[in-house]
């Protein structure tokens, strides 16, 4: 009798152990959680449960330890998958950021010159020429970890994007989309202008000798 006792108690104890790990949610990563634990955490479906503005706080956390999330990929704490998928987190948290910034601005050409800002900033960190200030000073670009040589070969998940985004609420989407057209047109411009002559400049290239 005692031993059935005993081997009823232990078979209670497992199958309440094992019904709790299945039905027992974690509780979601604190803010100042290691970067690889909020990167982990996120697109899980405890995530997805949470509040849209909760899940927006995660992603900018993401792109604010962007840093140490590449530090965690170089000593092999991030696979190559997850790393990807970390990126992905910063950039949505970064775009939606700006996105914020310009639907904060009235239409027109003070939206017009936020995105010219963005893109010129973008372009000398690339060049990695100093970047003019208000005051007119100029200060070098903070070059990017993830464009780090040892790094830059892995990118970010795109494949996740169109997923994510269309879980947001509605009103999110439309900006995200109209936000995203705008920085694309005002980037098309910059292209054009850049191969745009100078003026005076109406000499033609030699004939090429038949």
């Amino acid at each position: 009798m005692l031993w059935a006792a005993v081997i009823g108690v232990l078979v209670i104890s497992i199958g309440s152990y094992f019904a709790w790990r299945l039905f027992h949610t974690p509780e979601p990563p604190r803010m100042k959680d290691a970067a690889t634990d909020i990167a982990s955490f996120f697109d899980s479906q405890a995530y997805h449960d949470l509040p849209f503005e909760r899940q927006v706080a995660y992603l900018k956390q993401v792109e604010a330890k962007e840093d140490d999330l590449v530090e965690s990929y170089r000593n092999g704490a991030l696979s190559d998958a997850a790393y990807r998928k970390a990126l992905e987190a910063a950039h949505l948290g970064r775009h939606l950021t700006r996105m914020k910034k310009y639907f904060e601005l009235p239409v027109g050409k003070a939206r017009d010159a936020y995105l010219d800002k963005l893109l010129d900033k973008k372009e000398a960190e690339k060049a990695g020429t100093s970047i003019a200030k208000k005051d007119g000073t100029k200060k070098p670009p903070k070059p990017n970890a993830r464009d780090a040589k040892d790094v830059k070969a892995i990118t970010r998940d795109e494949s996740m994007e169109a997923d994510i985004v269309k879980k947001w609420p509605a009103e999110t989407q439309a900006q995200w989309k109209q936000y995203h057209a705008a920085a694309d047109a005002r980037k098309k411009l910059h292209k054009e202008q850049e191969n745009k002559p100078e003026p005076g400049n109406t000499s033609t290239p030699p004939a090429t000798p038949s």
